[in-house]
């Protein structure tokens, strides 16, 4: 009988330590997750932000002296070496990639091979409307 009480005084004393050691694993599991939560968050924050740094988009419309919305006119980014043709509302838009925001950038007008009209707009706005004049 004294045997039988010692195997179950040691079993229960392996069971109270089993427990204990799951606990204190469980907590530095948790110190750990929560140590890395604010890094995490940090490098989360920073690759949005330079995720829009890198990516800035430019847009306007086009219209004549007469309000009319012009379309068909080829309107170049010089500075980057993009165009695009402004459609039937006269829109036009650009999305520039690895450019700074607000970045001051040279726009070209052209219509049948023509340069009609130059000026500058800034990156990262979508209202640079500009009203051309065109020669009949």
């Amino acid at each position: 009988m004294v045997r039988r009480r010692k195997l179950k005084s040691q079993k229960g004393f392996l069971e109270k330590w089993q427990v204990k050691l799951t606990f204190v694993a469980t907590i530095f599991t948790l110190a750990g997750f929560l140590l890395d939560v604010p890094k995490k968050i940090t490098d989360m924050v920073n690759s949005v932000g330079s995720a829009t740094e890198r990516k800035q988009v430019l847009a306007g419309i086009l219209s004549d002296a007469d309000g009319h919305m012009l379309d068909g006119i080829i309107v170049m980014l010089t500075d980057y070496s993009l165009a695009d043709t402004t459609d039937a509302t006269g829109s036009y838009y650009f999305q520039v990639q690895d450019a700074p925001k607000e970045e001051s950038v040279q726009l070209l007008f052209m219509y049948n091979g023509k340069m009609l009209d130059k000026g500058e707009a800034t990156l990262g706005k979508t209202a640079n409307n500009r009203t051309l004049r065109i020669k009949p």
